[in-house]
């Protein structure tokens, strides 16, 4: 009798399982597909994201004490410059 439980049981398991993984298998398709129709129509969040980082970080240094002999103010310039790039790869992927 004890082998009959488990084999009901592990149909139980297996009839939710199956079910639950091909509803996750569908949703990331779902969000992938959504992702890449953001990125197609200019949505570009990595971008985004590295450009909001950048900003951050510039303004950071901006607010610091002192200029580090001349390295905080080389990073702000090299910052810009990212700033720039960033923008531009953003415009071009539009």
């Amino acid at each position: 009798m004890g082998g009959f439980v488990t084999k009901r049981n592990d149909i139980k398991r297996r009839d939710v399982f199956l079910p639950a993984t091909a509803a996750l298998a569908a949703a990331a398709a779902v969000l992938t597909t959504t992702s890449q129709q953001a990125e197609a129509q200019g949505w570009q969040p990595h971008m985004q994201s590295a450009l909001s980082s950048l900003i951050a970080a510039r303004q950071q240094l901006e607010v610091a004490r002192h200029n580090k002999g001349g390295h905080r103010a080389r990073a702000i310039n090299l910052i810009n410059q990212a700033i720039n790039q960033v923008e531009a790869g953003i415009r071009v992927g539009a």
